[in-house]
This record gives C-alpha cells, sequence and structure tokens, in this order.
C-alpha cells in the first residue's frame, strides 16, 4: 500500500488552545467542558496565565470585555494520534476526516476487496471482449436481412436509453460506493481474516492519504519529555495566544478540577520566547528513519496559528483592520530573529507567518477549517510517502482492537494476531519495528522484565507520567488526591525534590495490572533515561541511605538564578551551541534542542566517578554535580540557559579536557545526529554572539563581531582543550604522528604484547601441532572443558585475539588441533583469561565462517560462540572510529531486495540472550592504550558485500535504520546455529571504517585488539555461582 503520512503535532504553550485548534481542523466542534459547574466560563486570561495585574486593569478601564472560553482539563504530555483521512472534494478543497480503527479495518477490507475484483475483471476482458466482437458481428448480419420498413425495424431505441441511463446509475454508484467510509458493526476478527484472504488476491497497489495528529501538554516540564514519546513531524502546528502582546509575561499553568496552579515557581514566560523554543527544536529534528519509505522531507515545516483572534479584535475595540496589522507586526518581530527559517516557516497569510483564528467560533465552522487545510496544502513538503505490506498495516489495526480497554499487548499476544495474517514471528518483529518507527506505538524488547510489552495506546504510561508530574502543580490535600488517592503530603514535598517510590506507584487507581507493573514502568522510564536508580543520601534523615529511591530530574522546579554568585571565575565556561539540522557550517543558532537536557543530567548521574552536591538546591534546568577525577573531588555545573548551555568547573584546569570528552560523549549519545558546537562567551559581552571554538587551529571566532579577541595562550579559555596529548604519546614511542590527521581520526599505537605477528606465537617453541585424531587424553580432557569457541575471520583479528590468549600447558605452548580429513581447518587451544577456549580463523564471509564452524563443533561441543573483530559503522554521528558494538541481534541484508510489486525483507536473527546479558552493561572501555571508546548496544548487519561508495551502503542500510554498523561473518555463524541448536552466539566488533570510498587500515590493529581485550575484561572475572561461562 502506497501511503502518504503527514505527522502533525499540535505544539505551543499551555492554554494556548491546541486541542480546540485540533478539533477545528477536524471540523470538530469546540469542546463543551466548563472550567466549573456553576462557572461554565472562565476568562481567557485566568484560564491560561496569570499576567501582570497592570494588563488587567487597563482592559477592564477601557471598557472592554474580554471574550470568554470554556476550559478543560491541561492535556498530558502527548496524546494518542488521531488518524484521520485526507478527503478531497469536488471543488478541490480538502478536508480531515477522522476515522476510528473500526472504520479503518471496514475500508482497508473493501479496497480489498474491489482490488480484487478488479484483478479478476482484468483476467476475463480478453474473453469479453471475444464475445463482444461475436456479438457486434452477428447483430450486423441480421441488420442486412432486414427490411427498411418501420413495422419491421428492431426499436432499440428505449433499450438504448435504459442502457444509458443504467450505465450512469452504475458509474454513479461506483463513484459513491468508492468515497463512503464503510458502515456497519462487523466483527473485526472476521474482516481480519477477510483482509488475510483478499492480500493475496488483490493484485494490485492500494493508495491511500492519512493524517496522524498528536495533542501535546503545554506545560515546560511537559514539553521536555514529549520528544520520548513522539516521532519527528513533519508538520508543527504552533498555537500562540495572540491576544497577548510577544513580550507579555505570563506564568504557565496547569488545569485541573476547574482550577489553575502555576507550573513553575514564579517563573515568567513569553510568546516570543515559547515560540523561538519551538521552532528551534523543530529546526533540529532529524527525518525519522521508517522502514519501507520511500520518500520524506528533509526538515520539518512549521504553522503558526494565532489563537484568540476574537479577544485581539475586541482589544481593538472591534477594529479588524487594526488587528490586522498587529498580527502582521507580530509576525514580523517573530520572523526578525530567526530569518533563516522563512523556508520552515512560510507566510500564510498574506505577508504573515501567523494564521488568525477564533478557535471556538461555531458559525461558520466548516469553512474557516477548510480555509486553513487549504493554506496547509501549499506546504507541498510535509508528506512521508511510505510502501507499506498490507499485511503490516492490518496487523497495526489488529493490535488495536486486541489492545481495548487496557492499551498493551504483550509480544505472545503479537505473534498469535500475527498468525491470523499468515505473518511469521520474523514478520510480526519487523512489523513491530516499523510501528515503533512510525507510530506513537512503544515497543521496546531491551526492558528486562517479562512479559514483553507492545504499548498500542501508551497513554497509560503518559498518563501515570503526567499525573506524577502534575502533583508537584497541584495543591495537598484536594485536588492532589483527586489525582492519586491516599498520597500523603510528605510523598508531595519529596516529589518536588525529584524523589518518588514504588510505593507512591501503587497508589495510583487502576493503572497496574499483573502484566503492566509498577515494575515494568519503572524500568520503561530507566530506558527511557527519564529516571535513575541511585542509593541516595537523604540530607535531614542522619544521612542514612535509601536504595529504593528513584530519582526523576523533570519534576525539579526551573531555575532561579541561585547560585550565578558561586560559579568558578578562573576558569571560562565552556557552551554547547545548536545549529540547524543539516547545517553543520551555519551561523545561525538555535534554541537548545527540547528534552536532551533532561537526558544528559540523567547519564551523567549513571556515571560512577559522579553524585550530587547535597549543599546546592537541583533544578530541573540546572545542576551541580560532584565529580572524582584521580580521586580528586571537584565541582562541575552545568545550566541550560536555553539559547546554550554553559558549563562551569572548579578543579585543575589540567583536568577540563577530561570534564568536555565526558560531557561531549554524554551529548554524543543521546543525540549522535544533532549538530552542536564548543563555544565561549563573547569576550564583547555581546549575548547574541558566540565565539566558535576551531580545536584543530586553536582559534575562537566571533559569529556576530567578526572578531578574534582570545588569546591562544588564555588557559583560562583553551584549558578545556587539549589536542597535543595524542601526538606526544606517539612521539614518545617513537614514531612521527601523522600531521595531516586530527587527533580522533588516528589511532593509538598497539604495542606487540598485545598485538603479537602469527610467527610469534605459531614457531615451534611456542605452538605445538596434532591432529584430532591423535590427541592425548590431557588434550581430550582439555578440549572437553573448552565452553568457548572464540571466531576471527582477518590476520588482524586472529593476531589481536591470540595476544589476549595464554598457552594451556606449563611448557608454555599453544595447541593447535587440525582436522585430519580437511587440513585446512584447525583450532588453538588455550586459556582466556580463566577459561578454556578454542580460537578459530575462518576467513570472511558467511559461507567459509559456516564451513571451519562445522567442522570444528564436531570436535569441540561448547556452548557459545563468540565472534570478536573489526567492522565499518553506519554512521559517523552514530559512533566513533574505535567505538565498540555489541549485537543485539543480526540482520541478513543479503537477500533482501526489491521487485515490482514486492520488497523481500532482510531477515532478522537475535544474539543469545545470556551472552549480551553479560556483555551489555559498560557504556565505554579502555586498557592501556591512550584512547578510550564507547560501547553501544544493538544491530549489526550481515552481508558478504564490500560497498564502493557511501550511497551503495546507504541503499542496504535504509531497511535497517537502527543499525550501528555491518560485518561479513554473522550469518555463517547463525546457519551453524540454525542446524545444531546446540549453542548461544553473539558478535562483538570494533569500527575501523564506514564502509564506503574512504577506507583505510590505520584502524584495525588498535580496534581488533580493543575488542579482544574488551571481551578479555569479562573472562577474567572470578568464576561466580550462576556464572554461565563456569564451566572450566
Amino acid at each position: 500500500m502506497k501511503l502518504e503520512l503527514t505527522r502533525v503535532h499540535m505544539v505551543g504553550p499551555a492554554g494556548s488552545g491546541k486541542t480546540c485548534a485540533q478539533q477545528l481542523l477536524l471540523n470538530e466542534p469546540p469542546p463543551t467542558k466548563s472550567a466549573t459547574s456553576s462557572d461554565p466560563h472562565s476568562d481567557v486570561r485566568s484560564a491560561t496565565s496569570s499576567p501582570p495585574a497592570k494588563s488587567t486593569t487597563e482592559a477592564q478601564s477601557s471598557g472592554l470585555t474580554l471574550a470568554t472560553k470554556h476550559t478543560t482539563d491541561s492535556t498530558p504530555i502527548a496524546c494518542k494520534a488521531v488518524k484521520a483521512l485526507r478527503i478531497a472534494s469536488h471543488d478541490g478543497t480538502e478536508t480531515w476526516n477522522k476515522i476510528t480503527e473500526d472504520k479503518l479495518l471496514e475500508k482497508l477490507a473493501a479496497s480489498l476487496k474491489e482490488a480484487k475484483e478488479n484483478a479478476a475483471a482484468q483476467q476475463i476482458q480478453p474473453l469479453l471482449n471475444k464475445l463482444k466482437d461475436a456479438k457486434k458481428e452477428a447483430q450486423e448480419t441480421q441488420e442486412e436481412h432486414l427490411n427498411s420498413g418501420n413495422e419491421e425495424q428492431i426499436d432499440s431505441e428505449p433499450n438504448s436509453k435504459h442502457s444509458s441511463s443504467d450505465s450512469r446509475k452504475s458509474e454513479d454508484s461506483k463513484e459513491s460506493k468508492q468515497e463512503e467510509t464503510p458502515q456497519g458493526d462487523n466483527d473485526a476478527g472476521d474482516v481480519l481474516k477477510d483482509i488475510a484472504d483478499l492480500i493475496p488476491k488483490a493484485g494490485a497497489q492500494l493508495s491511500e492519504k492519512w493524517v496522524y495528529i498528536v495533542d501535546s501538554g503545554g506545560q515546560p516540564a511537559f514539553q521536555e519529555l514529549l520528544p520520548l514519546f513522539t516521532r519527528a513531524a513533519t508538520l508543527n502546528v504552533i498555537t500562540l495566544d495572540i491576544s497577548k502582546d510577544l513580550d507579555e509575561k505570563f506564568e504557565f499553568m496547569y488545569r485541573f478540577d476547574g482550577q489553575n496552579f502555576p507550573c513553575d515557581r514564579g517563573m515568567k514566560h513569553t510568546n516570543r520566547k515559547v515560540f523561538n523554543s519551538v521552532v528551534s527544536s523543530a529546526s533540529v529534528q532529524k527525518p525519522i528513519d521508517i522502514p519501507f519509505v520511500k520518500h520524506q522531507p528533509k526538515h520539518s515545516m512549521s504553522f503558526v496559528l494565532g489563537t484568540h483572534y476574537d479577544v485581539l479584535i475586541e482589544k481593538n475595540k472591534n477594529n479588524k483592520e487594526a488587528a490586522k496589522a498587529e498580527v502582521a507586526k507580530m509576525s514580523d518581530d517573530l520572523m526578525s530573529a530567526v530569518p533563516h527559517l522563512t523556508k520552515r516557516i512560510p507566510s500564510v497569510h498574506k505577508t504573515s507567518v501567523i494564521y488568525p483564528v477564533n478557535t471556538l467560533q461555531k458559525d461558520e465552522r466548516m469553512q474557516s477549517s477548510k480555509n486553513i487545510l487549504e493554506t496547509m496544502s501549499k506546504f507541498t513538503e510535509v508528506t512521508i510517502e511510505i510502501e507499506v505490506p498490507v499485511r503490516c498495516f492490518a496487523f497495526e489495526l489488529s493490535l488495536e482492537k486486541k489492545a481495548e480497554g487496557k492499551g498493551f499487548v504483550t509480544r505472545e499476544e503479537a505473534i498469535e494476531e500475527g498468525k491470523k495474517l499468515y505473518m511469521k514471528e520474523k514478520d510480526v518483529e519487523i512489523a513491530l519495528t516499523f510501528l515503533h518507527t512510525s507510530t506513537i506505538i512503544l515497543y521496546y524488547p531491551q526492558i528486562e522484565v517479562e512479559p514483553k510489552l507492545v504499548f498500542v495506546d501508551p497513554q497509560k504510561i503518559i498518563d501515570v507520567l503526567s499525573h506524577l508530574l502534575a502533583l508537584t502543580y497541584v495543591s495537598y490535600p484536594i485536588p492532589a488526591t483527586k489525582l492519586v488517592p491516599k498520597i500523603d503530603n510528605t510523598e508531595i514535598c519529596d516529589l518536588k525534590e525529584g524523589y518518588f517510590t514504588k510505593d507512591l506507584l501503587e497508589k495510583f487507581p487502576k493503572v497496574f495490572s499483573d502484566k503492566f507493573t509498577s515494575e515494568y514502568f519503572i524500568s520503561l522510564l530507566k530506558h527511557l533515561d527519564i529516571v535513575t536508580h541511585k542509593a541516595w543520601v537523604r540530607a535531614g534523615d542522619n544521612n542514612s541511605i535509601d536504595d529504593n529511591i528513584y530519582f526523576i530530574p523533570v519534576a525539579l522546579p526551573a531555575y532561579n538564578d541561585e547560585y550565578d554568585n558561586d560559579l568558578p571565575k578562573s576558569i571560562k565556561p565552556l557552551y554547547y551551541v545548536w545549529t540547524e539540522e543539516g547545517e553543520s557550517k551555519s551561523k545561525n543558532f538555535v534554541f537548545v534542542p527540547q528534552g536532551i537536557f533532561i537526558l544528559i543530567f540523567v547519564h551523567l548521574l549513571k556515571k560512577e566517578e559522579i553524585e550530587f552536591r547535597q549543599d546546592h538546591s537541583m533544578y530541573r534546568d540546572t545542576f551541580s554535580l560532584r565529580i572524582y577525577i584521580k580521586g580528586k573531588r571537584c565541582t562541575l555545573y552545568i545550566i541550560n540557559r536555553y539559547r546554550h548551555i554553559e558549563v562551569y568547573f572548579n578543579g585543575p584546569k589540567n583536568y577540563c579536557p577530561q570534564v568536555r570528552k565526558l560531557i561531549t560523549t554524554t551529548i554524543n549519545t543521546i543525540s549522535s545526529e544533532q549538530h552542536y558546537k564548543n563555544a565561549f562567551p563573547c569576550p564583547n559581552g555581546n549575548k547574541q554572539c558566540y565565539c566558535i571554538v576551531n580545536e584543530e587551529y586553536k582559534v575562537a571566532n566571533c559569529s556576530k563581531c567578526d572578531l578574534n579577541d582570545i588569546s591562544e595562550s588564555d588557559e583560562s579559555y583553551w584549558c578545556w582543550f587539549n589536542s597535543s596529548s595524542g601526538a606526544e604519546k606517539a612521539e614518545y614511542n617513537g614514531i612521527e604522528p601523522d600531521k595531516t590527521k586530527k587527533d580522533d581520526q588516528k589511532p593509538p599505537v598497539v604495542s606487540s604484547e598485545f598485538f603479537p605477528e602469527i610467527k610469534d606465537f605459531e614457531d615451534d617453541k611456542k605452538m605445538k601441532r596434532t591432529f584430532s585424531t591423535q590427541l592425548i587424553k590431557e588434550e581430550q580432557e582439555f578440549i572437553e572443558k573448552v565452553n568457548v569457541i572464540l571466531v576471527t575471520a582477518t590476520k588482524n583479528e586472529y593476531r589481536a585475539v591470540m595476544g589476549a590468549t595464554d598457552p594451556p600447558e606449563h611448557d608454555g605452548k599453544y595447541i593447535k588441533v587440525i582436522i585430519k580429513e580437511e587440513s585446512e581447518k584447525a583450532f588453538i587451544l588455550g586459556k582466556y583469561g580463566l577459561h578454556n577456549v578454542a580460537v578459530i580463523m575462518t576467513g570472511q564471509g558467511p559461507k567459509e565462517t559456516d564451513k571451519v564452524l562445522t567442522s570444528i563443533r564436531k570436535i569441540v561441543k561448547a556452548k557459545y560462540v563468540i565472534a570478536i573483530g573489526i567492522c565499518y559503522g553506519a554512521k559517523e554521528g552514530k559512533t566513533k572510529l574505535g567505538d565498540i558494538i555489541v549485537a543485539e541481534s543480526i540482520v541478513d541484508t543479503q537477500n533482501k531486495r526489491e521487485e515490482k510489486d514486492t520488497i523481500i525483507l532482510a531477515d532478522t536473527y537475535h544474539c543469545g540472550e545470556k551472552l549480551v546479558n553479560i556483555f551489555k552493561h559498560d557504556k565505554d572501555f579502555g586498557y592501556e592504550a591512550d584512547k578510550s571508546v564507547e560501547v553501544h548496544v544493538g544491530v549489526l548487519v550481515s552481508e558478504f558485500t564490500l560497498h564502493r561508495n557511501e550511497e551503495e551502503k546507504q541503499k542496504i542500510l535504509k531497511y535497517v535504520p537502527k543499525a550501528l554498523g555491518g560485518e561479513m561473518e554473522a550469518n555463517g555463524i547463525h546457519r551453524v546455529a540454525d542446524r545444531e541448536r546446540g549453542f548461544e552466539w553473539i558478535v562483538i566488533k570494533s569500527i575501523v571504517d564506514w564502509g564506503n570510498e574512504d577506507k583505510n587500515k590505520d584502524w584495525q590493529p588498535f580496534a581488533a585488539v580493543l575488542c579482544a581485550r574488551f571481551v578479555l575484561k569479562y573472562f577474567n572475572d572470578p568464576v561466580r555461582e550462576g556464572d554461565l561461562l563456569k564451566e572450566q
């Protein structure tokens, strides 16, 4: 099915009318729930914000009566996506018609049935044509024999008229049938069976135009979490209350139970600040990695909807022209600060980017909706084109039905639903991945809680999290106890400091069940990096440690400049500034992307060398941490100024590069594809200007002033950067450093101890050779205790693994066992840490790996097979050279191909769960070399192909958007495992290049050694009870 999908996000400050605007777009009536039962209307200002008293007084003194509106409870962090069909009218306009899952199922079945009938008609058409020709010939012959008299004429005119009429009726009926929405209450199971049976018979490509609309809460804390639960929009509808001036200060409010509660404890916001933040976040959004995608926009567009236009008109004494002029002035003022975004925020109302509207109007509501949609239709680059298998689409709708009433299904239930559509388990996995990346469905199989859940409607999760934050806004006991009965004030006080326990979650009514437990909810929040779990020292509680407390930084208040005066002065702050997506060389800077600061906070708290400061208050956008470097305690301050992030450090200057690396690595981990730069504050005091750092040439150029006033010898600035250490290390080892490459492009030098020549360990003095049929008793007993086979493919991988392997015997000799019948196949016996292993070198590619491993396993019945070596990286933004990839799964792209009407999908093979659980815990790793690298856990593609260029590589990787890299041997290991079913396997490899035309071998020795030493680290651990590698 060719699906044209527009993803719409309703964004804007709380109370700006997002929900009402969505209802207007769908041509639905405005909300009717009022603020209180006794007062059905409330002042528009009091319902959305708390402006200065002066503004209200002026409005009242002028004699104006501000328009009133209905108010509803605040929207949660995000709402389930509303599906709508884009319907083209006869007059060329467009409407968006909301449709339920039941109707979509019926519509799909009807479309498939029609396609089947059309296909059948095409097959019999030649026969019908022959019959038609024969009938025409017979009629002509008959007419030749007829007399010319009227009495002998065949009066065919009535029949002709009747036929013409029937034809028109038939065409009208057909057209009507195509346009109408399916009716009836057919059983969903019957409809799904019809769909499954019709798919192979339809013989045609269906086509649909959809809109996904996601509404969201406008409170700042809610907006910080929004990116974690939604995918990037193609069209952001930004609602701004234009009854307020751009710089009029107001508080964000949370509405509940007819009351308004301030969210940020006195902090003020403005329309301008909200607009800049929203458009900045939109401008750094990356396109979604969706399987089956054929086309998608390079960036999202924004449509600014000016709400409360009726109030603005009344403020201008009902002078509409004056109100229009004021809107145009607001538009010019807003865009003057972001002129580089004019292509992404085009004019929608003559020369204005603001489309003014009264979202609560009742008269001519349909026409207003059409007018807005007609304007939006001019945004041509907001549609994603996906050619998605119909089964995948039907599968989503079947999950919707299965999840009714609870919001989720188990993975096992999803597999059963897939069987009804004749889908195999691997097809279900692909479909779930597609739905996770393209819809609001959440599927995280990595969470170590059983059963695995698929949140078809994650609203339950989002509502619990939204109410958890709302408890920090509302008053106690009422209405707090309406949100969570039995909650006590101590729990609310703890929550305002960012702490909560599982006991609090258990008090949420009718949320958790035997499958969706509070433990699962916490595991999900930890996986999303919303909360972290440590043993916290509780102040005022005799310094007792409570390891059952969870920390959620987004529940903290906004920063109030409390410790600006305490910030270190001897070391200048380091800035992180962001540029537009795809504009790494741009001087057009955008605000800090929403959500990223909270992730930085949580990621840093996971580091063993970091702990909280107890003597400073904590905020969701500012924190101070104690950091330990070589045992010395220092303090790190990180502040989100929204235009940029500031980093301060009060430790020794020579530690600054390590601090910068810590923060930079953290940001790369959570936002690898967003463009940011390091900068210093402008020495001229220009707050709109940054001194952008060029580390290679050790200069900092001002972005606005065009100056370079920072001396390269000023260590108060340049202490953050230490670009000479890599070169000094190389020179110390007697090697002339490569001056043509940056330090992060040059691999550290590897010593011969870790990377010996093959002749050094295969020499007769160091290696005993024997045939598999001539093993002595001791050798046979050693083999029986071998529980791991280490697989290498290349000589560099073999050298690195052997450099980490000790001989098994006291005489210092390795044992090379040769398969007598196949003399080219052999394995080396040795000790890898504390464990007996067999090391093999297979050669490159799955075929050779299959052949060698099959032969070796006839003798070595090990329970585990680990492939150690090198690979290419998928994207430079995701990973770096030398980084280690622990494969959770392998995707076989060898047989993936596209045919005219079919996409043959890649197969996914999961690595051994026990092995993944052993190696997945490290976030970074280093041994004795100068460079430490990150450890990634995820997907590797496997295909026996050397890509000639980046374009060729990306053609393969577009079908596996989550891939971290690729290699060539894993498929061979899987084939053996699939046949023999007697062992677990895993692939662990280090990145040496990017799989394109820029290949070089410089990184291969270091990467191979790094990977071998990473595995050795775990093999050196003492045997513990229950250790799966304990057999020795």
